[in-house]
């Protein structure tokens, strides 16, 4: 009698169906996605008497989704209109809130 295929030199292994187990992760912090920080930027901006506008079409220059932070009371944009409209990343306006509102909003977080 011959030994079984899976005995023979060169032979193809089968390993079980068992499940594989993968290491478990943390779980990951919403707190840093993009949606997350721009929900309390415009609460922060809210607080100040502006608005954190978006542009939604798609430029050749910016791509889609530039930003701009408009005073309430004039709807004069502030922030984010030069050299051209909508030039500011997320990363901008969270940056130019952090340093005029940064000490009385301290506590956001």
């Amino acid at each position: 009698m011959s030994a079984p295929a899976a005995l023979k030199p060169g032979a193809l292994v089968v390993r079980s169906a068992l499940p594989i187990h993968r290491p478990r992760t943390l779980p990951v912090s919403r707190r840093d996605f993009d949606a997350s920080r721009m929900r309390r930027m415009r609460r922060i901006a809210g607080r100040h008497g502006l608005t954190i506008l978006t542009a939604e079409k798609l430029t050749s220059k910016m791509g889609k989704g530039g930003h701009a932070i408009r005073d309430d009371e004039s709807f004069k944009v502030i922030f984010g209109d030069s050299p051209l409209p909508f030039t500011a990343t997320l990363n901008d306006v969270e940056a130019y809130l952090d340093k005029t509102y940064g000490d009385e909003d301290a506590g956001e977080e």
